[in-house]
């Protein structure tokens, strides 16, 4: 069992004490106070076996006393103390669950048999609002982003601990993988991995995004062309889209189309067509090299709607066509 409602330090460890001297009144049992929680043993023909309703009544009333929130896990049944290590688990195991159920209540494994894992990782459309967000620079919609989604995800009727975590990981990992693409040839902060999800999940996925923007944002004042990374990484974010125009790209940093012409060929060396096509074609040869995708649809991903005009595009770049390209890869040329 946990309980949770006067604030941390001390006052959580007074709270524990006061929740297992409540316990050892109200039910037939041995209690066992651990750091964080409190361990009951309960005779097999009491309280655990009428389903934990004495120990839902107990509960019910140890959160109303205290003035608190109570979530407890009910172990199976031992036989005989050899079993209790198990039914110690099994329990281990719903606790596990506490942030996924609302956090009070009384639940068993019965309970959660239905949950096999939601999804892992999250869609190319959330990346690209992600994206979208880190590039504006809005601290409050990036919020409100990860607070929808998290949520979401922790609503979810399958959602398990291990399955959030990957979630998680993947929505965090999207971060950075974006700011390697938009800062390419700089490396994105360390990616040290997630603590297990809980409580903080969603504070602690909105601080590392956060940390991931201002990176971002940090090197576009700190770079003679500071808009011009802006601009690059609006464009690999927007290479499926086949009107993708310089005038797009200059709105985004605010700038007339001919100034950001000029100022976009300064600093890249390439005049924005070139360096769109640039980007387009290495990207077709990656789905080319690591995807299964037709030429057709590797041609769409990469903004062409013309495949004939993709493939004379493809063919001044790669020296072959990309059907020969793709058979040269997988015969090791």
């Amino acid at each position: 069992m946990q309980a949770e409602g006067w604030g941390d330090g001390p006052f959580a460890g007074l709270l524990l004490g006061a929740a297992e001297n409540i316990l050892y009144e109200l039910l037939p049992c041995v209690t066992l106070l651990k750091a964080d929680r409190v361990a009951v043993i309960l005779p097999a023909d009491g309280a655990a076996a009428a389903g934990g309703q004495d120990l839902a009544r107990a509960l019910e009333r140890l959160g109303a006393t205290l003035k608190c929130s109570v979530f407890a896990a009910l172990g199976g049944t031992a036989a005989d103390p050899a079993g209790l290590p198990a039914s110690c688990r099994e329990a281990e195991r719903v606790l596990g669950f506490r942030e996924l159920l609302g956090g009070r209540g009384l639940f068993t494994a019965e309970q959660l048999s239905g949950r096999t894992g939601s999804r892992t990782v999250c869609s190319q459309a959330e990346e690209a609002e992600l994206a979208a967000l880190l590039a504006g620079g809005s601290a409050t919609g990036l919020r409100r982003f990860v607070s929808r989604i998290v949520r979401a995800e922790l609503e979810h009727p399958a959602a398990t601990p291990q399955s959030l975590q990957a979630f998680l990981h993947s929505l965090v990992l999207s971060g950075h993988r974006w700011l390697e693409r938009a800062l390419e040839g700089t490396p994105a902060p360390g990616y040290a991995p997630l603590p297990e999800a809980g409580g903080q999940a969603e504070e602690e996925v909105y601080r590392r995004l956060a940390a991931v923007m201002e990176r971002f944002h940090a090197s576009l004042s700190e770079s003679r062309g500071g808009y011009i990374p802006k601009a690059v990484a609006y464009i690999r974010d927007h290479l499926d889209d086949p009107n993708l125009s310089l005038q797009q790209a200059a709105a985004v940093v605010h700038l007339s189309p001919s100034h950001f012409g000029e100022v976009f060929k300064r600093e890249t060396g390439q005049t924005y067509l070139e360096f769109v096509t640039g980007e387009r074609m290495r990207r077709a040869a990656a789905l080319l090299r690591e995807s299964p995708a037709k030429v057709s649809e590797v041609a769409q991903r990469a903004g062409y709607e013309d495949i004939k005009y993709f493939g004379q595009l493809f063919k001044k770049y790669a020296g072959v066509t990309p059907s020969e390209y793709r058979q040269s890869v997988r015969e090791g040329g």
